[in-house]
């Protein structure tokens, strides 16, 4: 699985060095009901910790996170997740890293283990931007996105490309949910 996934992001960083790529663009990870359960489980009514990794703009670091967390706010699809870089009441193993402009060796267990320590690729058009769910060391799944032209952390574009990356990111609900056509309590 992290081996799929590995390869799956080296492809992501290796398309985003196109010219020619569309103003947004998304890689789905892969999700299987262990992992929605997971995401959902570890996000639910609680704070989920969230490490942002990388400054693409010249202005503080801290406004670049500030920005990411509001943006993050309120697109946990309904389970009362509270994304923060202080949480209080998490769990502890499962954790998300927001990781902008990641080098091409930035993959596997790298980047759940030690985030903080990843080198950064040269901020340069388009802004990459790739979210991670972890457990501990381990990445469970990952998204992708870009954009051209985002200026700042202020850029309606740099807020709208969080947003969407967090729309295919966060588990919509568990699998497990889903009524089968072979079910008997369905027909």
């Amino acid at each position: 699985m992290a081996a799929r996934i590995a390869a799956v992001l080296t492809v992501v960083l290796l398309v985003t060095g196109c010219a020619n790529l569309p103003r947004i663009w998304l890689y789905g990870g892969y999700f299987d009901n262990a992992q929605t359960s997971a995401f959902r489980f570890s996000g639910a009514n609680r704070d989920f910790r969230t490490s942002v990794v990388g400054n693409p703009f010249a202005g503080p670091k801290g406004a670049v996170d500030d920005a990411v967390i509001g943006a993050m706010k309120g697109e946990d699809k309904g389970i009362g997740t509270n994304f923060t870089l202080t949480p209080r009441t998490h769990y502890k193993a499962y954790h998300i890293v927001m990781l902008f402009n990641p080098e091409r060796e930035a993959v596997g267990k790298r980047i759940c283990k030690s985030p903080r320590s990843l080198g950064q690729a040269a901020s340069n058009a388009p802004l990459v931007l790739v979210a991670l769910f972890c457990d501990g060391d381990s990445l469970l799944y990952g998204v992708g996105g870009s954009r051209v032209g985002v200026r700042s952390s202020g850029d309606p574009d740099f807020r709208a490309l969080v947003k969407e990356v967090m729309d295919f990111f966060v588990p919509q609900h568990s699998m497990v949910d889903e009524p089968r056509e072979d079910d008997d309590d369905n027909k």
